[in-house]
């Protein structure tokens, strides 16, 4: 698990992809991104690809709104 840690961000492309395909999701916390989360299709089904938690954020929660 600490080599998929490791592995960071995507780029700003791929993520621009994620979103105009309605498969991106962001958290805020007091009007700032604090992660997102992805999505891929495969075989018709929907898998978490990539949660990403900026590391001061982590372990907090989210609510959703």
């Amino acid at each position: 698990m600490h080599d998929v840690a490791e592995d960071g961000a995507h780029e700003s492309d791929v993520l621009a992809r994620y979103v105009a395909g309605g498969r991106a999701w962001v958290a805020e916390r007091d009007g700032a991104v604090c992660g997102y989360a992805l999505a891929d299709l495969l075989d018709g089904t929907a898998h978490l690809e990539q949660v990403t938690v900026h590391p001061d954020q982590g372990g907090r929660g989210s609510a959703a709104g």
